[in-house]
């Protein structure tokens, strides 16, 4: 299974992903979403090859702290997760262009990550508890 290009583990209520998940080196997309994870293994940094990943509808609050060495990650999905803030290390994965955290309690962007963020071609928060822009943000 370590050339395996793509993984689909949706709606099997797994609680947590194996450490051994980090062996699957030519993973290019994975979706997990509608589980139970509470949190990521490390062994994730791994997963090189890695550019899609939809892990949205779990029960994930943070993310590995070695999550940005995912250098080819393109699109991430986290929604309906219990993330009360958005992961800094996100403003470190240069190939990211969409993010999607939908249904999290996020109550705020800070400025500095919106800055590190720039790249990103869509970013959804929609339904979080960010209720009002800040006076400073432009809208195009």
């Amino acid at each position: 299974m370590c050339s395996l290009r793509e993984l689909w583990i949706c709606d099997t209520q797994i609680s947590n992903l194996p450490p051994e998940i980090g062996k699957l080196r030519q993973l290019r997309k994975f979706g997990a979403r509608s589980n139970n994870l509470h949190t990521l293994p490390e062994e994730m940094q791994y997963l090189q090859q890695l550019q899609w990943l939809h892990i949205g509808s779990n029960k994930l609050s943070s993310l590995p702290k070695s999550f940005d060495e995912l250098l080819n990650l393109t699109y991430l999905n986290l929604d309906d997760n219990d993330f009360n803030r958005i992961p800094e290390l996100l403003g470190n994965m240069s190939m990211l262009t969409c993010v999607s955290m939908r249904h999290n309690p996020v109550r705020e962007l800070p400025d500095d990550l919106l800055l590190a963020l720039n790249r990103l071609d869509k970013f959804d928060l929609r339904d979080t508890n960010i209720k009002e822009r800040p006076a400073h943000w432009k809208v195009w």
